[in-house]
């Protein structure tokens, strides 16, 4: 099971009990 995320214009695969670091973005 995974799933995929769009940050900032990148796709990152994450997959079940997979910890995604990201950089911070300033909201």
């Amino acid at each position: 099971m995974y799933a995929v995320v769009e940050i900032q214009g990148s796709q990152f695969k994450v997959e079940k009990d997979q910890k995604l670091f990201v950089n911070r973005i300033d909201a």
